[in-house]
């Protein structure tokens, strides 16, 4: 790899990509040019998606994902969407997006995305709607959003995970390649994401139990919790269940 002269990394993109595709089957890699009717063309964006992390998440993840970006360093900025892309706008997202879809296509009707731009697209449409009407803006206020908010509602992926903050600690791992060229970034984030998932591997191989540590635990607690709970039967198979230091849950 070089990593000297940034203008030859460029300039052997596709050969990078024609070698992961051969080397890796299933793998995509998708370059894009800019300025077609302007030449000379010039690199604009790249995708690529490995083909075990691809099959991985369908065979064995929740339908969910986490969208971010960051800025590159050096002397071609851009921006990383875990895809390499000039900006990060509409366009660039949109593009990264259709790619990402086709390429887990089969469940891509179940996923539910997480961003760390709809907290506050939110909020700036709430107080959009408070400028116009305060009498709206407490009656929406008052509701939960999950009854009347698109963006709250459920998408059939049940988890606990309400922030962004994996895709911020990934963020925080990539300061270690922004500053490099565009083929030592690609190399660093495939590297770093084979050394993570043997790490992962590890970890799941010295559990013995059916279940993982982390669920464990909370089942522990729920355990400990039920201990002052009573329950008041209301039919052949229902219940209310009452907590007895606190309210009704």
């Amino acid at each position: 790899m070089i990593y000297g002269e940034v203008d030859k990394q460029y300039k052997r993109v596709w050969d990078y990509a024609e070698i992961v595709i051969k080397y890796n089957v299933g793998s995509s890699v998708i370059v894009q040019l800019g300025k077609i009717k302007n030449p000379p063309a010039v690199f604009k964006r790249m995708y690529m998606c490995l083909d075990a992390y691809k099959k991985e998440f369908i065979a064995g993840c929740r339908p969910m994902l986490g969208v971010d970006g960051c800025h590159l360093k050096g002397p071609y900025p851009g921006q990383l969407l875990t895809a390499l892309v000039e900006v990060e706008n509409k366009d660039s997202w949109t593009w990264f997006l259709e790619l990402l879809m086709k390429d887990i296509e089969l469940v891509a009707d179940k996923i539910t995305f997480m961003s760390d731009r709809q907290n506050a697209e939110f909020e700036q449409h709430m107080e959009e709607l408070k400028s116009m009407s305060v009498g709206a803006h407490a009656y929406l206020s008052a509701i939960p959003t999950k009854h009347w908010c698109r963006h709250a509602f459920s998408n059939k992926c049940k988890s606990a995970m309400m922030l962004n903050n994996c895709c911020e600690s990934f963020n925080n791992a990539l300061r270690k390649c922004r500053d490099k060229p565009v083929l030592s970034v690609m190399k660093w984030i495939r590297r770093y994401c084979m050394k993570r998932t043997y790490s992962k591997w590890e970890g799941v191989d010295k559990v013995k139990d059916n279940l993982m540590p982390a669920i464990e635990k909370q089942l522990k607690i729920i355990a400990k919790e039920s201990r002052r709970c009573e329950l008041i039967q209301c039919g052949l198979l229902e219940f209310e269940v009452v907590n007895l230091t606190r309210d009704r849950l």
